[in-house]
């Protein structure tokens, strides 16, 4: 089951990162160490997942092994040796195999352990805090921004004047109907729980029987 699971990662890891943005595989043998943390993020059971780019391949085989072979070799080469042109191909595969299991098996440990340690550490308490407060201002604004409740209430005084009952809630707190409308709800699901279907055809049946008395 994991190396049918493993398989199917590779697969949904090459698509993304060959279709969705272009990417080339110029080191295909050494992304063991992007790939062995993304799936070492899903088979620790996390629902957090991180595709990182190349250069791991570059920097190691093609700007430090390969140099370095190529150094140790040539000597061989110039005197007339074969050995100086076969054992170059011969370490070139066997050590990039040998860096390769070694980051996939790496990366893996370090991509599971440290997700949970983000997991269980403060930062992420800290941060889940804050998209807490976030949302809350955001509900906030968006029920400011959408809910549209008035009244068209009107109070008979003295002398034949009228008092606008809107303009009285307005000049205590702008948007007061909104409020108490989205607090009501609010203190609903609180006590009843998410009975969203409940809470529709309240509304429409509320709306319905406050338009016909003329409250709102």
């Amino acid at each position: 089951m994991d190396t049918l699971l493993f398989a199917s990662l590779m697969g949904l890891y090459y698509w993304f990162a060959r279709l969705r943005l272009g990417y080339t595989f110029s080191a295909m043998l050494l992304q063991p160490v992007v790939i062995a943390v993304f799936v070492g993020l899903l088979l620790g059971n996390m629902q957090t997942a991180m595709i990182i780019g190349a250069g791991m391949g570059d920097s190691i085989i093609w700007a430090a092994v390969m140099p370095l072979l190529i150094a140790i070799f040539i000597p061989f080469a110039a005197n007339g040796s074969a050995m100086g042109g076969i054992i170059p191909l011969i370490l070139y595969p066997a050590i990039t195999l040998a860096i390769s299991y070694g980051m996939v098996h790496k990366g893996y440990t370090l991509g599971r352990d440290s997700i949970i340690g983000l997991l269980q550490g403060g930062r992420i308490k800290e941060l889940i805090y804050g998209a807490n407060v976030l949302g809350l201002i955001m509900m906030g604004a968006l029920s400011a921004s959408y809910v549209k409740i008035t009244t068209p209430l009107k109070i008979s005084a003295l002398k034949g004047s009228e008092v606008v009952v809107q303009q009285i809630l307005d000049s205590i707190a702008p948007g007061l109907l909104p409020l108490a409308a989205v607090f009501a709800i609010y203190f609903y699901l609180v006590k009843k729980g998410p009975r969203y279907t409940t809470i529709l055809l309240s509304i429409v049946a509320l709306s319905i029987v406050c338009s016909l008395l003329g409250v709102l």
